[in-house]
């Protein structure tokens, strides 16, 4: 999802001297299987052959044999208790019209996010959030100066519907960011060259945003190989920068598929794919619909370290690469 930041700003750029402005957008920013408590526990029986049993407690990510995945896009569609810490790396290219050659954009961001269960059906999670945005070579520096943003989540997922191989769950997401934006470009247009001017300059840009996002998610195991995730949502997003304040509303869509290939091949490794387009109902704004692809460790179900790499789907060229630990519990 940072990724989508670093071109998000890019593709803002008509200018170099419009660059910093651009700069400042683009930071605006389940439950297990019951039984009654005194019915005696099942005999543990050998898996037949083409299914996929465990020992271990699924968490509630677990439908027709088959056990989902966090992946760094979609929303992930289970209430399950679990510790996800990610590290994220993005790069993005753009050719800006009036620009003297092309703007090459770099960032960073590390996170971590967990989900307790109360009462077996509501999923409550919270995370925080860090990320660093600038240009690669001097001359992107000068234009995109330096971004540093910090921001904290919170949602509740409520598990309303779940059988052997399907899972529906409503979900309210909220999400804060606080950010500052340094422009040297800025400073040098403004002639800024006295302490008194730089305190009293807006070369060192606030910003922040808050969303709210409302989500369906679904589940559905086709297999024990194969499952299939999607999720609906409608974002609406609150920015500041300095003392603009400005309001946009926006249709969320995503789909994701993931496969756990020891059921057929005997290893312990999951596949994941995952597509998510946001669609803003302001003419004035683009989609930014983004692919990524990961692979997933899953030799201990309760514990799954892996990497992603996606980019957005426009024409400038773009990636992402994440670094992705989620322990269950």
């Amino acid at each position: 999802m940072f990724a989508a930041a670093v071109l998000l700003m890019l593709a803002g750029l008509s200018s170099p001297s419009g660059a910093a402005s651009a700069a400042t957008r683009a930071l605006q920013p389940s439950q297990p299987v019951r039984r009654h408590v005194n019915s005696p526990p099942p005999a543990t029986t050998a898996a037949a052959p083409g299914t996929y049993a465990s020992s271990q407690d699924d968490g509630g990510r677990l439908l027709g044999g088959h056990y989902f995945l966090k992946n760094g896009i979609n929303d992930f569609a289970f209430n399950s208790p679990y510790i996800n810490s990610t590290l994220e790396a993005a790069m993005a290219t753009v050719n800006a019209p009036g620009a003297e050659s092309q703007i090459k954009a770099v960032g960073i961001s590390p996170s971590v996010t967990g989900q307790f269960r109360l009462y077996d059906m509501l999923g409550i999670e919270i995370g925080a959030q860090l990320s660093e945005l600038g240009g690669s070579d001097a001359y992107s520096a000068l234009v995109l100066g330096a971004n540093f943003t910090m921001g904290y989540s919170a949602a509740a997922r409520l598990s309303v519907y779940r059988s052997n191989n399907l899972s529906l769950t409503p979900a309210l997401f909220y999400s804060w960011t606080r950010g500052i934006s340094f422009s040297p470009l800025y400073a040098v247009d403004a002639l800024i060259t006295t302490a008194g001017q730089a305190r009293g300059s807006a070369f060192l840009i606030n910003t922040s945003s808050h969303e709210v996002r409302p989500t369906l998610l679904a589940a559905y195991a086709v297999s024990p190989t194969l499952g299939l995730m999607a999720e609906g949502a409608m974002g609406f997003d609150f920015t500041s920068v300095g003392v603009d304040q400005s309001h946009t509303s926006n249709i969320v869509l995503g789909l994701g598929a993931d496969v756990n290939l020891e059921p057929e091949l005997q290893l312990p490794i999951g596949l994941t794919l995952a597509f998510r387009d946001v669609f803003p109902l302001a003419s004035t704004y683009n989609t930014s619909p983004i692919l990524g692809l990961g692979v997933y460790e899953m030799i201990n179900k309760k514990f799954n370290f892996g990497a992603e790499f996606s980019r957005l789907m426009t024409s400038a060229p773009s990636l992402s690469a994440l670094l992705s630990l989620t322990a269950y519990y």
